[in-house]
């Protein structure tokens, strides 16, 4: 876990590191997770941001780069997978927290 913000991790580096094929690595990470490789990781990072939104005065860039995206990407990505903009959701919960 505490390698998900590198931009350049990948399932191919994963298994290198692990000593074993990347498809033998993505079919046991499916079968023992529930989900595939990269959701996984994305998983991690948004909640990972999530929590840096909340409790930091980070700037969503930084965030971004925190957890390893390019601040578009990360916003495009945010926003899909919570319906809710970066900036939304750190408004919407820090309002909610006082």
């Amino acid at each position: 876990d505490k390698h998900f913000s590198d931009p350049d991790l990948s399932l191919d580096q994963s298994a290198e590191q692990l000593n074993i094929e990347p498809h033998l690595l993505s079919k046991n990470f499916k079968k023992f997770i529930g989900m595939n490789y990269v959701d996984y990781i994305t998983t991690l990072r948004i909640n990972h941001a999530k929590k840096l939104l909340i409790h930091s005065d980070l700037k969503i860039n930084s965030i971004a780069e925190t957890i390893g995206y390019n601040s578009s990407y990360f916003n495009r990505l945010f926003k899909r997978k919570l319906g809710l903009t970066p900036g939304q959701y750190r408004q919407e919960n820090q309002s909610n927290q006082n």
